[in-house]
């Protein structure tokens, strides 16, 4: 019953935002698919990370205990 009340206040809020933000579009989709969420009002804006740009010397640069 509390999973039925969570959603349905999740749907509520979801359905009265001028627009949603997400990392990625499953989690789009998933608001559309989910949550009645219009997908226009979805933005996907991804993480701001070059995985390209990143190499094993550099990750154990800076991650602790690894150098």
């Amino acid at each position: 019953l509390a999973g039925l009340v969570r959603r349905a206040v999740e749907r509520f809020v979801y359905r009265r935002a001028d627009a949603f933000v997400t990392l990625s579009e499953a989690f789009a989709d998933l608001l559309v698919e989910g949550y009645g969420v219009q997908r226009d009002l979805v933005h996907v804006i991804p993480p701001g990370v070059d995985q390209n740009s990143l190499s094993f010397h550099t990750l154990t640069s800076v991650l602790p205990g690894t150098n």
